[in-house]
């Protein structure tokens, strides 16, 4: 990491990633249940955990990207 911006990036995958662990955690406890209320919500917190995913995917790219373009 070069800088301050990028330390502040890994970070924010990192959190995103935890949130991601969590919610799919969350989603696997709800399936098990079998209950339909439950399962909506199972779905919710699985798009919540596709778009952390998708961020995390689009900042590691930008990082990559720039460090790429830095060298």
């Amino acid at each position: 990491m070069n800088n301050y911006s990028e330390m502040v990036a890994v970070q924010s995958m990192l959190d995103d990633v935890y949130d991601i662990m969590q919610s799919l955690d969350t989603v696997d406890t709800l399936i098990n249940n079998y209950e339909l209320k439950e399962n909506i919500e199972a779905v919710e917190l699985l798009h919540h955990a596709m778009n952390k995913c998708n961020n995390v995917h689009d900042v590691i790219n930008g990082l990559i990207k720039n460090s790429k373009e830095s060298s």
